[in-house]
């Protein structure tokens, strides 16, 4: 089989990242036309385009029971997350799910909600959000540890800010100073956008 992402002239990133991608399988001529009598032979899969780019990566966990050594990082595991779900890879949704235990902190959090939305999985994004609350409101000594709140955008550093999480942590005066302290982050935030 072979893959295709719709091509386009724009020169935003932003934009070809999150146009979906078709990925096309079957039997078609060297051409790579379908004739016509193959076009029931064909199947089109609709994913997000970040889960287009890690495909390759799926297909080696399919074909060789693992991943390339470094094939995991915070920019590809929620793509490979949302692959393994949609193909019903239990293995590899289970080889992600512990990577991304392991290497969600404060620091790498951000990169895991940009990553995590751009394939619509909420429930990363929460997770991923939660630690950069954690990280802002209760920040542990030491580098590595800093939260790289520009990363996000806007729409995520709302539902950062307004997060149950940092909610929950006000209302049970974990961190009382922490509705000014996220203030004083959004404000940062704009200033610096």
């Amino acid at each position: 089989g072979s893959a295709a992402a719709p091509s386009s002239s724009s020169s935003s990133s932003a934009s070809k990242r999150n146009r979906p991608a078709v990925l096309l399988s079957g039997s078609g001529s060297s051409s790579g036309g379908m004739p016509e009598e193959d076009a029931a032979a064909v199947t089109e899969v609709y994913l997000p385009a970040p889960s287009a780019a890690a495909f390759p990566l799926l297909l080696d966990y399919i074909y060789h029971d693992r991943l390339p050594p470094g094939g995991l990082d915070p920019t590809n595991a929620p793509s490979l997350r949302h692959l393994s779900k949609h193909f019903s890879v239990q293995s590899l949704f289970e080889t992600v799910g512990s990577f991304v235990k392991s290497d969600l902190t404060p620091r790498t959090a951000p990169d895991y909600c940009v990553a995590a939305d751009a394939v619509m999985d909420k429930e990363l994004v929460d997770a991923a959000l939660r630690k950069c609350a954690e990280g802002l409101l209760f920040p542990k000594a030491g580098r590595g540890t800093e939260v790289e709140v520009e990363k996000l955008p806007p729409k995520l550093m709302i539902e950062l800010v307004t997060c149950r999480h940092v909610q929950s942590k006000i209302g049970r005066g974990r961190n009382r100073n922490a509705p000014e302290k996220m203030s004083e982050i959004g404000c940062r935030y704009i200033r610096n956008r």
